[in-house]
C-alpha cells in the first residue's frame, strides 16, 4: 500500500502503517491467547530506560517507552508522531490517529520531554530530515521510515530482560502503568478517559478496575485486626 491510497485525515495523509488497510486479514501474533495485565512499578521502569543502550537506537527507545508510560500513548500512536505534534513550550503532544482516527492532545512531562530532545539531536546528527516519523528507523539504506511495532517490542523485552524484571513484558504493559499511576495519584476517571482517549467513560471505567482497583484496596488495607490480648498476640508469633 502507498502512502497515496491512505484517505486524508486532519490535513494530512496517514502513514500506511498507521491505516486499517495495513493490518487487514493478518492475524494478530497473540491471537487465541489471554493475558492478564502488567503494571510497572516506577522503579522497575527506571531499570528498564537505563538498559536501553547508550547508542542512537537506545536513544530512540528510550524517548519511545518514556512516552507510552508517562503519557498512556499506545504505540501505534507513538509510531505516527511527527515532529510538529510535539508542543515542547506547552508540554503536550497532539495524536492526531488515534484509535478511531480521533485527535486528541496528551501531557509531555519534562522528563520525557528532556530524552525526545536528546533522541531529536542524534536524529539530526544522522542527517534525517525532519519530517517524518520521530521514531524512525536508523539503519543504513532504511533510516526515516518508520520504526516497526516490532522493533520496540522486541527491543522493549530485552531491555526488561537485561533489567531483571520477571513481570511479562509488552509495550501495553506501559500504558496499563500509566493508568495505573494516574489513579494511584488521584486523578479521576474523566481525566484518565481524556489521556488514553477512550471514546466512553464506562470503557475507562473498566479498565481502571481491572487494573487498578484502588478503593477496594485502600479500604481494605485500613481494616482493624479484631481485638485480642497482648499475650494471644505474643503466642501466636511464637508458634508461628
Amino acid at each position: 500500500m502507498a502512502l497515496s491510497d491512505c484517505p486524508p485525515a486532519y490535513g494530512r495523509r496517514m502513514h500506511p502503517i498507521l491505516s486499517g488497510a495495513y493490518t487487514r486479514g493478518r492475524p494478530s501474533p497473540s491471537r487465541g491467547q489471554r493475558f492478564q495485565p502488567e503494571v510497572y512499578t516506577a522503579e522497575e521502569m527506571n531499570r528498564i530506560l537505563a538498559n536501553c543502550g547508550r547508542g542512537n537506537a537506545g536513544a530512540r527507545n528510550k524517548a519511545a517507552f518514556a512516552l507510552m508510560y508517562r503519557s498512556g500513548l499506545r504505540a501505534m500512536e507513538v509510531i505516527g508522531l511527527e515532529l510538529k505534534d510535539i508542543d515542547f513550550e506547552l508540554g503536550a503532544v497532539t495524536v492526531m490517529h488515534g484509535k478511531g482516527n480521533k485527535r486528541r492532545l496528551v501531557p509531555l512531562d519534562e522528563h520525557t520531554a528532556a530524552l525526545i530532545k536528546l533522541w531529536l539531536a542524534r536524529r539530526a546528527a544522522l542527517g534525517i530530515a525532519r519530517r517524518g516519523p520521530v521514531f524512525c528507523t536508523i539503519e543504513k539504506g532504511m533510516r526515516g521510515r518508520p520504526v516497526s511495532y516490532q522493533q520496540l517490542d522486541a527491543s522493549f523485552k530485552r531491555a526488561g530482560a537485561r533489567a531483571g524484571i520477571e513481570k511479562r513484558l509488552h509495550l501495553h504493559g506501559l500504558r496499563h502503568s500509566c493508568a495505573f499511576d494516574l489513579r494511584r495519584e488521584g486523578y479521576d476517571p474523566l481525566t484518565i478517559c481524556q489521556v488514553l482517549g477512550h471514546s466512553d467513560l464506562r470503557v475507562t471505567q473498566r479498565y481502571l478496575n481491572h487494573i487498578a482497583p484502588l478503593d477496594m484496596i485502600r479500604a481494605l488495607s485500613a481494616r482493624a485486626w479484631p481485638a485480642t490480648d497482648a499475650a494471644t498476640l505474643e503466642h501466636r508469633a511464637v508458634a508461628a
